[in-house]
């Protein structure tokens, strides 16, 4: 038997035409609704579905229809009927969130490490809504809660949260980052990073200059063994002992070794990746990633491959 279904308009006071249209496409994503139109003209948004669309509509809009505030503490409000499928929806209000951008990115990485596809930004009072079960709303609060804080000095231990909920993982972990501090470096130790563990889920959050990863704990082992060696300073020079880590069978059946070489010639970033290039086309390895910012390469492969990308980078580093 087809539901009933329903109208329901809601006049909204406090938004602008921008914000009435990121209004609706807020409650498009989380309530699904049949229908959903903008009339700019009345500052108003019309929803037609299901009484429990309707309904979470409705309780949306008053949510998001607020004047903005100076910053205060983070809050949440959760939507206090029940729904189908007992999926949880969820207004987080968040503190230290400063630019629209960084909104984003904060969604974004919410939005994967957590495994939740319903999820919207609001930038106009620095809101995410998501609708999630149980277990994916408690790792969101957890990510939110690990990356809204003023910015500054961050500790450098390591954030843990075991995941209960996905397959392909079982941790997340957040990162303060010492030493990559611009957008590029940031992200070329993103890259490498997931070139070498083969760990797909690692973020950055650009304003706290942290890293969030999700993965299974050998795969996260390894992704922070590979960001700590190249969350460095300055380029380290040559190699005393190598730099060496033993990849599990968990992580990749063949095993292998990852390991980074500090260079001690400096090098531009061309020259660079030309050296990655000829270990790649000579040592027959597809993972070596250069990272400008230490004047190293990263590598991964078997035991011989990695000895002969070896001689190929002495050959270059004269």
């Amino acid at each position: 038997m087809a539901m009933a279904q329903e109208t329901g308009v809601f006049p909204l006071t406090h938004t602008d035409t921008h914000g009435l249209q990121q209004i609706a496409n807020a409650i498009r994503s989380i309530a699904d609704p049949q229908e959903i139109s903008v009339d700019e003209a009345k500052q108003s948004i019309s929803v037609h579905g299901t009484a429990e669309q309707v309904g979470l509509a409705e309780w949306l809009c008053a949510e998001l229809d607020k004047l903005p505030g100076p910053a205060a503490a983070a809050a949440r409000h959760d939507y206090p009927a029940a729904l189908g499928g007992g999926d949880r929806v969820r207004v987080s209000y968040l503190a230290h969130v400063p630019t629209p951008v960084a909104l984003q990115e904060m969604l974004n990485l919410t939005r994967a490490i957590a495994d939740i596809q319903r999820a919207s930004g609001y930038p106009q009072l620095n809101a995410i809504v998501i609708r999630a079960t149980p277990e994916r709303a408690a790792a969101a609060n957890w990510v939110m809660d690990e990356l809204d804080r003023a910015s500054g000095p961050q500790s450098q231990v390591a954030h843990e949260y075991t995941v209960n909920f996905d397959r392909r993982a079982n941790v997340a972990k957040v990162l303060f980052l010492a030493n990559a501090r611009t957008p590029p470096a940031i992200q070329e130790l993103v890259n490498a990073t997931r070139s070498i563990s083969d760990l797909q889920r690692v973020f950055p959050y650009h304003s706290l200059k942290a890293l969030a990863l999700c993965g299974t704990a050998d795969g996260v082992a390894l992704a922070e063994w590979v960001i700590k060696q190249l969350d460095q300073p300055a380029p380290q020079g040559p190699d005393t002992e190598p730099h060496e880590y033993q990849v599990p069978r968990t992580v990749s059946p063949d095993g292998g070794v990852a390991r980074v070489f500090y260079l001690s010639s400096p090098l531009t970033s061309q020259a660079l990746q030309d050296v990655a290039y000829a270990v790649r086309s000579s040592a027959d390895i597809q993972r070596a990633y250069p990272v400008h910012q230490v004047n190293a390469i990263t590598v991964r492969g078997s035991n011989d491959q990695v000895a002969r990308a070896e001689q190929i980078i002495k050959q270059h580093d004269r």
